[in-house]
């Protein structure tokens, strides 16, 4: 969820925290507001109990974490709450669930899932390895399972869109106007859909389907 940080003070803002579910904690942290209370905030979240290993990682990566190394930054509140997660990191107090990719895969920073800046994991601070790079590796079966929800969410357009062709005119035009914007996947399967019937009887693909496909090429 986002906080409103314009509207709330950091008082109030400490008590929506307290407040979220664990599921709400890495879309709240990946979707603050850094110029108002980051190291309270975030350093809440982190703080608690059950916050999950990819949340903690996320925020330490958002923290540019490779910025507190020179010693005269290490002073600040910004620090003080890296210093608290890696700590806790590498002791292994942050629970991890494969999970949580299928859950929060679209709050993970792409930076952090790619391995930027670390030198080994992050360089200077050092994270224990065996317990971070296990839990930045997606799970093949949670890339599988996207592709599966990416088919068959295909698979219903097209069906929707083949009904509507085969509908009443007034539909079918609506429809045919519809066609051309989808993506070409979605467009291939309707002339699938469209084409099996008619080469069951030996016809050939529907000549007006065809026509309606061009357009939007």
């Amino acid at each position: 969820m986002d906080l409103d940080t314009e509207r709330l003070s950091l008082a109030q803002q400490l008590d929506v925290v307290a407040k979220l579910r664990t599921e709400e904690l890495l879309p709240t942290a990946h979707s603050y507001n850094w110029d108002y209370f980051p190291a309270e905030v975030l350093g809440a979240i982190i703080d608690r109990a059950d916050c999950s290993l990819l949340t903690a990682l996320s925020v330490f990566y958002l923290a540019e974490p490779q910025f507190y190394v020179r010693p005269e930054r290490q002073t600040s509140a910004i620090y003080q709450m890296l210093k608290r997660i890696h700590d806790r990191v590498n002791s292994g107090g942050y629970r991890h669930d494969p999970q949580d990719h299928r859950r929060d895969w679209s709050f993970i920073p792409g930076g952090l899932m790619r391995g930027d800046n670390a030198a080994p994991c992050f360089g200077f601070w050092q994270l224990d390895p065996g317990i971070v790079l296990p839990a930045l590796k997606v799970p093949t079966e949670t890339i599988e399972e996207r592709r599966a929800k990416h088919r068959a969410h295909v698979e219903k357009e097209a069906q929707q869109i083949a009904a509507g062709l085969r509908s009443n005119e007034r539909v079918r035009r609506s429809t045919e106007l519809l066609l051309p914007l989808m993506p070409d996947d979605i467009q291939a399967r309707v002339a699938e859909l469209m084409a099996a019937p008619a080469r069951a009887s030996g016809k050939g693909p529907m000549s007006f389907l065809a026509s309606i496909l061009k357009i939007g090429r």
